[in-house]
């Protein structure tokens, strides 16, 4: 008769390895804008954008100050898209710690480690995102800024 070393259950790997699923699953939900409100065309908001600068160009050009009133703030309100991007990190982090917890268990390696890997890929892809748009604002701006003299005439 031989022994069988059975290892325990999978508990921890297995629930850093949903959690972790379900941070990456939030982060692709986030990317999609599925939390962002209505909002007006890129060529309107690119348009407004371009008027803002053309009219702090010419007070700048001219030494006026900028007469325009300036509107009262509105009431701070935390929207969706907010708690589930602060939400992701806490969740990726949770899967990578519930998964070091079954490694430390000696749990069966492999929930544990898709557990780890899952947490830092939904860190990884938040970050992604993040670069991205960071990158097109700054390509966005640059281009608006290099026709300024198109806008300014």
């Amino acid at each position: 008769m031989t022994m069988i070393d059975t290892s325990p259950r999978p508990i921890w790997g297995l629930s850093g390895f949903i959690i972790g699923i379900i941070a990456i699953a939030l982060a692709g939900i986030v990317l999609t804008g599925t939390f962002d409100p209505p909002s007006q065309p890129v060529g309107i908001t690119i348009g407004e954008i371009a008027a803002d600068i053309k009219n702090a160009a010419k007070a700048a050009m001219t030494g006026e100050a900028n007469a325009a009133p300036t509107p009262a703030p509105e009431p701070v309100t935390t929207p969706l898209r907010d708690i589930a991007t602060f939400a992701i990190p806490v969740l990726a982090a949770l899967a990578a710690i519930c998964g070091a917890v079954g490694l430390f268990k000696h749990e069966t390696r492999t929930l544990p480690l898709l557990a780890i890997s899952a947490g830092a890929a939904a860190i990884t892809l938040q970050f992604a995102i993040w670069l991205a748009l960071m990158i097109c604002g700054v390509i966005l701006l640059g281009s608006i800024l290099s026709n300024l003299d198109s806008i300014l005439s």
